[in-house]
């Protein structure tokens, strides 16, 4: 008991710390997630010696560290969050006593983990997109372009213009690319992924709920985050770190040699290399003023979904039949 109320205290401890650190820098520093490996392995280390758990239990705890480490290194793989986010991930997973994870995940205890900070996630995210739904909605109720053509015209003429696009060869390239080769592969990935780690049998029906879900839920906030953090700076003052906007990205795409040069653009940011190419590029270019985007810090998500874990004893989602039993 002693040993996991120690790696309990550190997971907290270490936990508070990097959020606070992500939120303030914007960075999740090497070392503090290799102290809090090190400080992991020593409590292990010493409980193995004084006999309060057994090689098969520490065996276990490596098995669920490598396998989160894993699945952290195929999200960042996937672009949905920073390296510094996966190595954070990684450390909280190995610092929370297995006896707190979901049983119904053998496999990969940490999943549980996994769902509860997405699900954290989730919800602060459809949060904020209501709020900034509804003050567009009124915003647009009182713009010049609502009052001088109406709603019915103004309608019909957005119609119009989403009939045109429809009928273009080009629309209907980008949809297959992204549905058939994007979409279809990450949705079927997790898919594969939920079903390798729990005991439940795949069903189709429950399947196609989540993958309709998923591409939902990814639409919606893919056009959130690009319009309601986006803001315009000098191009002269692009620094490493920042994520440009899908319209500054379309500008650099038209000179596709270059573009593929620079690398892929990853959730971290942009690298050194990257910021001090583009801002050559577009200044050459006499792009003067690009649009980049805010991102919101996902290190306080872990935090929340490690918190939520340990209070859980698992997934957050089953007290749900247990609350109504």
């Amino acid at each position: 008991m002693i040993f996991n109320n120690l790696l309990l205290a550190m997971l907290f401890g270490f936990s508070l710390y990097i959020a606070d650190q992500d939120m303030r820098t914007k960075r999740i520093s090497n070392r503090v997630i290799a102290r809090a490996l090190l400080a992991g392995v020593l409590v292990y280390g010493a409980g193995l010696i004084a006999g309060a758990m057994s090689v098969t239990y520490v065996l276990q705890a490596g098995l669920n560290t490598l396998t989160a480490f894993a699945a952290g290194f195929l999200i960042w793989k996937l672009n949905l969050w920073p390296a510094g986010d996966a190595k954070f991930f990684m450390a909280c997973s190995f610092l929370i006593p297995l006896q707190y994870y979901s049983k119904q995940f053998f496999y990969f205890p940490a999943f549980s983990f996994l769902m509860n900070m997405f699900l954290i996630y989730l919800v602060f995210m459809g949060y904020k997109f209501a709020i900034w739904a509804g003050q567009n909605i009124v915003a647009f109720f009182k713009s010049r372009v609502f009052l001088r053509k109406g709603f019915l015209r103004f309608l019909k003429m957005r119609c119009k213009r989403s009939l045109a696009v429809l009928g273009t060869a080009g629309f209907w390239k980008k949809l297959a690319y992204r549905v058939m080769f994007k979409a279809v592969f990450q949705v079927s990935l997790i898919a594969v992924a939920f079903v390798f780690f729990t005991k439940r049998s795949f069903q189709f029906q429950a399947f196609s709920v989540f993958f309709l879900f998923f591409l939902g839920v990814r639409m919606v906030f893919s056009a959130f985050v690009k319009t309601s953090g986006r803001r315009m700076i000098k191009a002269e003052t692009l620094q490493p770190g920042m994520n440009l906007s899908i319209d500054t990205i379309k500008r650099v795409k038209c000179d596709r040699e270059f573009f593929k040069g620079i690398g892929a653009l990853r959730a971290d940011g942009l690298t050194v290399q990257q910021a001090e190419a583009l801002k050559e590029y577009l200044l050459r270019k006499n792009f003067l003023d690009i649009y980049i985007y805010d991102t919101i810090a996902f290190s306080p998500f872990i935090a929340l979904g490690a918190a939520a874990t340990v209070l859980a004893n698992g997934s957050v989602l089953d007290l749900g039949p247990q609350i109504m039993m």
